[in-house]
């Protein structure tokens, strides 16, 4: 029997921050690993599966379980951590057929409706809340801490240099910062100089992978606080921090696109007919001859 355990956007962070340590115990044998920014699930083990299951995770890489409807960027999620189950060999036959399936559902899904046209992501979400502050004109100056998809779409989206924004890549490999650097012309500084460098920004937007707090209140005594923009669960930026700037985290973006989620209703009726589709199409091909 194929299983799942997991939690997303509808616990506050805090409640996910405490569930990643929990469900790390769970991570043995045949297993597929999702962590985002707004959902932990592990799916695991071999042989049946639950309608239930397999419709939540057909749901979940076509976007209709994200916090914003239609996003587009789950589906790469998705696939990459199915990767990685394959590159580390702890998946199942079962697991390969369910996750699969899956990928087969959520490319129909974006191939046949309009429901991610025009869809908000997070990382445009961030890029929304930094205009807000700052006007391209002003070249304000911003410091990215952590380079990986998500924050490599806002450099793109954010442009630099002239009638732009200043851009500073800091990353705990410094290579990897290099690299987008180059690509976009964006400056760097090194990951071990973070603690001295924050107060020299306008605006900071984080997202990496660190298990703890990355950057403290403390770092800011009597100095000027930027506006700050945290991408990453657990929290990278000291939640105090929200007492003397704007500080948006995963949550307040999601809230700052809400209205536009709106428009895509009429898609999301089609994308859920493929749903039931797909579902139907898997359980009759696969689960009959697990019976």
């Amino acid at each position: 029997m194929i299983e799942f355990i997991g939690k997303d956007h509808r616990l506050t962070i805090e409640e996910r921050e405490l569930y990643i340590p929990e469900i790390e115990q769970f991570r043995v044998g045949s297993h597929v690993y999702l962590q985002t920014c707004n959902r932990v699930e592990l799916y695991r083990g071999d042989g049946l599966t639950e309608e239930s299951l397999v419709r939540h995770l057909f749901r979940v890489v076509s976007g209709l379980e994200s916090a914003m409807i239609g996003e587009s960027h789950i589906q790469g999620q998705v696939k990459r951590a199915y990767g990685e189950a394959i590159e580390q060999n702890h998946i199942s036959a079962g697991l390969h057929r369910l996750f699969q399936g899956a990928l087969r559902c959520g490319k129909r899904v974006r191939t046949e409706t309009g429901i991610s046209e025009g869809a908000v992501s997070h990382s445009h979400a961030a890029v929304i809340a930094l205009k807000k502050h700052f006007k391209p004109a002003r070249n304000a100056e911003v410091l990215i801490v952590g380079v990986n998809e998500l924050t490599e779409r806002i450099v793109r989206f954010l442009g630099h240099g002239e009638n732009h924004y200043n851009i500073t890549l800091c990353n705990r490999t410094a290579e990897k910062a290099r690299l987008l650097a180059d690509q976009t012309g964006a400056g760097q500084i090194a990951f071990g100089s973070l603690k001295n460098e924050v107060s020299h920004y306008d605006a900071i937007v984080s997202a990496t992978s660190s298990p703890e707090i990355l950057i403290e209140e403390s770092w800011f005594e009597d100095l000027p606080v930027p506006v700050l923009i945290d991408l990453a669960v657990p929290r990278d930026i000291d939640p105090r921090l929200g007492d003397r700037t704007a500080l948006y985290n995963v949550t307040d973006l999601e809230s700052i696109v809400a209205a536009s989620l709106k428009r895509r209703s009429e898609e999301q009726v089609l994308a859920e007919q493929i749903v039931n589709e797909e579902v139907k199409m898997f359980i009759d091909t696969y689960q009959q001859g697990e019976q």
